[in-house]
């Protein structure tokens, strides 16, 4: 899948709060890197679920990352994610929380590296940097139906 917006897509700079787009104007809707960096992540979430028809892939830190959890047991009284600008890090159960709590479904999730692809789920959580989840409007009709 390519995920160009330049190619396939449109290009828009707005607040993530406040999208200035119509209901379900938006087939899919790619958010790489930008919950972890607002102070509303469910806002944003909620946002994202008004203007989409059918999936909203997100792309988050990885908080399993083994050099995220060395960073925090080395400075255990600072925030998640030590050392970076971001307000959280993620991992599946948050998404699912977020998820539930806006009315999605969670329809995957995905630890992608192209080395480790072929080794056990736990693995690729542990090196992966980001989490990828693709996820559904529940009350949304499936286009299989």
């Amino acid at each position: 899948m390519d995920m160009n917006p330049m190619r396939n897509g449109i290009n828009l700079l707005a607040d993530a709060h406040f999208i200035p787009l119509r209901d379900k104007s938006i087939s899919k809707t790619l958010c790489k890197s930008v919950l972890e960096h607002v102070d509303s992540p469910r806002k944003v979430v909620l946002e994202m679920k008004r203007i989409t028809a059918d999936e909203i892939i997100l792309v988050v830190p990885n908080i399993v990352n083994l050099g995220r959890m060395w960073l925090n047991l080395k400075h255990p009284l600072r925030k998640v994610n030590a050392g970076t600008k971001h307000i959280q890090g993620w991992d599946s159960k948050l998404i699912n929380h977020i998820a539930n709590s806006t009315g999605l479904k969670v329809l995957s999730f995905d630890w992608r590296l192209r080395r480790f692809n072929k080794m056990g789920l736990v693995i690729r959580q542990l090196f992966s940097s980001h989490m990828i989840a693709v996820l559904k409007d529940v009350g949304a009709r499936d286009k299989t139906d």
